[in-house]
């Protein structure tokens, strides 16, 4: 996967940077949505100098994560226009119990990725976003199939900076309290980020795995890392 192949970490100026950010942050008493912008935009410039390194632009790091977002999409648009059990019968797991089912449901609607740290993190993103809408005594209406796969992204987004820069958090927290509060504001942050990005029509009666599926979650995963980008550091290195 390039970036997050591997927790001994990508080398290169700008993952110094980072790392050096991410310190900072859980130096303090308490962290702060303007130090949880920096280190995110600190995060998305590093992963922009290894996809670099690699040839590629960045979102060519997250080609997994974007046919599992389509993948998402059509499962929600499915559970909108037919409800859960016809959209939960079509994968093949009618009459599961939510816990089960959520598990199942998880591994139905990844697909057949593969075993890389990309795959990993598809598949805890997707199961916090399943998780809030699979059929309980707490059953809500259906979300929105745009607004699942955006919370998808940005939960995508967040659990790999978690991974990547992790031992480095780890070890500037004094404890696990201050860890927990550190990351729950980035989470926070992140999950603000991708409210903001302006969410492009997807054309009438557009299949979530046809091209314009594709390019719909392409513009948003765009907006969500420009955004994360330029409101934490801008157009700085």
């Amino acid at each position: 996967m390039g970036t997050s192949a591997a927790r001994r970490g990508p080398l290169g100026p700008r993952w110094s940077l980072a790392r050096r950010t991410a310190t900072r942050y859980l130096a303090g008493e308490a962290s702060s949505i303007p130090a949880a912008r920096e280190l995110a935009a600190r995060y998305v410039a590093a992963l922009e100098e290894t996809a670099a390194q690699e040839g590629r632009d960045l979102l060519g790091t997250f080609r997994l994560t974007r046919r599992t977002a389509q993948n998402l999409g059509e499962f929600m648009e499915q559970v909108r226009s037919g409800g859960w059990e016809m959209a939960l019968a079509k994968k093949g797991l009618s009459g599961m119990e939510a816990g089960e089912g959520a598990i199942s449901l998880t591994a139905a609607v990844l697909g057949g990725a593969d075993g890389s740290l990309e795959a990993a993190v598809a598949r805890t993103a997707l199961a916090q976003v399943l998780g809030e809408g699979f059929p309980g005594p707490a059953h809500k209406e259906p979300r929105a199939a745009q607004d699942g796969v955006r919370r998808f992204l940005a939960a995508a987004l967040y659990l790999r900076l978690a991974l990547d820069l992790g031992e480095t958090l780890e070890a500037a927290s004094r404890d696990a309290s201050r860890l927990r509060q550190g990351m729950e504001t980035l989470k926070t942050w992140v999950e603000q980020a991708a409210a903001q990005v302006p969410v492009p029509p997807m054309p009438p009666a557009s299949p979530w795995q046809g091209l314009a599926g594709w390019a719909w979650i392409t513009r948003v995963l765009e907006g969500l890392v420009a955004g994360v980008r330029g409101q934490g550091i801008g157009n700085r290195e």
